[in-house]
């Protein structure tokens, strides 16, 4: 029996993961539960004659462990969905980034391009499966327009070819033009569009190379993607100059986008925003104002999330960077996260596992390193056992999670203090509904 128990205004949450079940007690069932789980036969006893016809419902009899309980052991590298960067530059110069996009215009070899992608299919062939999925990021795809298109145009292709189905997808930064615009919608499924809000608060950060603002182009293209009902979502960053205006940023983004999810994050200072003048906001701040933002999202019909708050998914890992993803960059590396991307970051040490080999067309795997990447999961870190974000959060997003660990600063918000803040609000609003 799998449980945890959260105080809560005198009284106390048990939450019961494995049977996705929540319920209220008080002090002295808190003290019952606590004894059972300690093995205490009499206190288990007493529990079942307790909850009586919720003894199914919360799994007091239950046998065996979770599936969730046992470590995934990394299998053969054969992916077949892969993401590909296809270059360091970008077409904005946003004061946050986690990189440094723009710095450099290094771009994939077109070479690399078409052998990576025969490679995914080949996987996919092999394993008998008639789908896989691609989904460009960068820098920004937008800068490499042409390759974009060429890319596309060559997936099409062997889709053709070999009757498999691919699943596109794009992370941009809206600055496109009219032509641009068109071709996306008609040729990518799906996107996710990075975009801050009202046009003061979003060309404060994200702004054009020459400095001036991108909020004019990115309203633009959301014009266009609603008006051919394109699948997109948004994703907005919050700085500590911005996390007060989080219900406004919704209010605008609801107002002017038909976008079904937004997700805010708080920003992650590596990169141009290591030092770059922009603060992280303070974790307090970040869950006082992100709750204003939902009940605003939630008056529009919309969803907005966070990335450590999930109690609709039950895991034993964050993302698939620990272990199961394949990130391509532009210089052939293989990483785990798209965030860590740059060979010369201290972190491409933990993320980077392989490389592609232009000469054989296939993947080099150190698995030695992929297998540590399989061991980023909560089942080993020791500080998330008793937490009940455990298998949702599941010991929180890899990067950041070791980013704060080996900077020798305090330049992150308290995200543990965000995910329990977030999930316990999703934990109060299973009971309302129940």
């Amino acid at each position: 029996m799998e449980v945890f128990t959260i105080p809560h205004q005198g009284q106390h949450i048990f939450y019961f993961p494995f049977r996705h079940t929540v319920i209220l007690g008080n002090a002295a069932l808190a003290n019952l539960v606590g004894q059972a789980n300690k093995g205490d036969a009499s206190a288990l006893q007493r529990l079942r004659e307790t909850l009586g016809d919720k003894c199914d419902d919360v799994g007091v009899d239950e046998p065996g462990e979770h599936h969730l309980c046992a470590r995934q052991q990394p299998g053969q590298f054969r992916p077949t969905t892969v993401s590909l960067l296809l270059t360091e530059d970008c077409t904005l110069r946003c004061r946050y980034c986690y990189a440094h996009g723009g710095k450099s215009r290094q771009t994939i070899p077109w070479d690399m391009v078409t052998g990576v992608i025969d490679r995914i299919f080949a996987n996919a062939a092999s394993a008998g499966q008639k789908t896989m999925a691609v989904n460009f990021h960068g820098g920004d795809p937008g800068a490499v327009w042409p390759l974009f298109v060429r890319t596309r145009d060559y997936l099409r292709d062997r889709e053709r070819d070999l009757g498999i189905h691919v699943l596109t997808s794009v992370g941009s930064n809206g600055v496109l033009d009219p032509a641009q615009r068109l071709w996306l919608t008609e040729n990518i499924d799906s996107a996710t569009l990075s975009v801050d809000g009202p046009p003061d608060i979003h060309d404060s950060n994200r702004i054009l190379p020459d400095g001036s603002p991108s909020s004019a182009l990115v309203m633009k293209t959301i014009e266009h993607f609603d008006q051919v009902k394109f699948r997109y979502a948004i994703r907005s960053t919050i700085t500590a100059a911005t996390v007060s205006h989080m219900d406004e940023i919704a209010q605008f983004l609801c107002t002017n986008s038909a976008a079904r999810k937004i997700q805010m994050e708080p920003m992650f200072p590596r990169g141009r925003a290591d030092g770059g003048g922009v603060r992280t906001p303070d974790a307090q701040d970040f869950v006082d104002n992100f709750r204003k933002a939902r009940k605003v999202a939630a008056a529009f019909g919309r969803t907005l999330s966070y990335s450590g708050a999930r109690l609709d998914v039950l895991t034993n890992i964050f993302c698939k960077a620990c272990g199961d993803s394949a990130v391509v960059t532009p210089s052939g590396d293989i990483t785990s996260c798209y965030e860590i991307a740059d060979a010369n970051d201290p972190l491409s040490k933990v993320f980077f596992f392989g490389r592609y080999d232009s000469q054989t067309r296939s993947f080099v795997v150190d698995e030695d390193r992929r297998a540590r990447l399989f061991r980023l999961s909560v089942l080993d870190k020791p500080r998330c056992q008793d937490c009940f974000c455990k298998w949702h959060c599941a010991g929180d997003c890899p990067a950041k999670v070791l980013h704060a660990e080996t900077a020798g600063k305090q330049d992150l918000p308290d995200r543990c203090f965000i995910n329990r803040e977030l999930t316990k609000d999703q934990l109060l609003a299973t009971l309302t509904e129940s």
